[in-house]
């Protein structure tokens, strides 16, 4: 079950790393297709780990919160995928109905 959680998580943090892409967030060259390094210190990118962490600890039957200690290495890779998430904003809440990726 924790295996899911955590494919689901970083399936999540990929598809924010796409939309940041889709928005004119770049760092480097590369391939197309191919990972490359982003900066560490971008507050986009430590937002989406602290919304990584909350996510991870609220869907975790852990007796333990975790929290993000250090960002070692960033990298971003393109690829194709579709979503589809219902924002509720007078309930403050998001459902993701679909999630398909491809690389």
């Amino acid at each position: 079950m924790m295996g899911q959680k955590t494919l689901l998580l970083l399936l999540s943090l990929l598809a924010v790393l796409e939309m940041a892409s889709a928005l004119g967030f770049y760092y480097g060259r590369s391939m197309p297709g191919s990972p490359y390094n982003i900066s560490r210190t971008d507050p986009r990118i430590q937002k989406v780990v602290l919304d990584a962490t909350f996510t991870f600890n609220n869907q975790s039957n852990d007796a333990y919160l975790f929290k993000p200690y250090a960002i070692y290495r960033a990298q971003r890779q393109t690829f194709r995928c579709h979503l589809e998430v219902w924002v509720i904003p007078w309930r403050k809440e998001s459902i993701t109905q679909v999630f398909f990726c491809q690389s």
